[in-house]
């Protein structure tokens, strides 16, 4: 008795423009370089990197690029806010016109903070910089 099941197929088809499609590959072939090393050098699973291979193929390349605009941004006046904090210490022969509690507090401030970043998965960039201004 030949019995015959019936499959119904349903096939989408959308193009995808030269950019995401070349973001698309290079994210693949990172993935079999790291695999290939023998060990992941940025920290990533599966999951992570296809988070980011969606992020790339469904957000608009103009909020991206602001995303980007922005964070290097970011980054420059991070930059100079260290640079700053950095020449004012250097520059302290005493704690005159400072309040030591203050002072004190913001380090325990910054502490804790340092701990919840620790403690959270955060991207290495921001433990760096929290790191560095407590050390500061």
């Amino acid at each position: 008795m030949i019995t015959s099941i019936k499959i119904d197929l349903h096939l989408t088809y959308q193009p995808l423009s030269m950019f995401r499609w070349q973001l698309y590959t290079a994210q693949a072939m990172r993935s079999r370089w790291t695999s290939f090393m023998g060990s992941d050098l940025m920290e990533q699973d599966d999951d992570e990197q296809d988070l980011l291979k969606e992020t790339f193929l469904e957000t608009s390349p103009i909020l991206l690029g602001l995303t980007v605009l922005v964070s290097i941004t970011h980054s420059v006046f991070e930059f100079l806010a260290f640079k700053n904090d950095i020449q004012f210490w250097k520059n302290r022969r005493s704690l005159e016109g400072l309040s030591v509690r203050s002072v004190f507090f913001n380090v325990f401030q910054s502490v804790i903070v340092l701990l919840y970043v620790l403690d959270n998965d955060t991207n290495m960039v921001i433990k760096f910089s929290v790191g560095i201004g407590l050390l500061i």
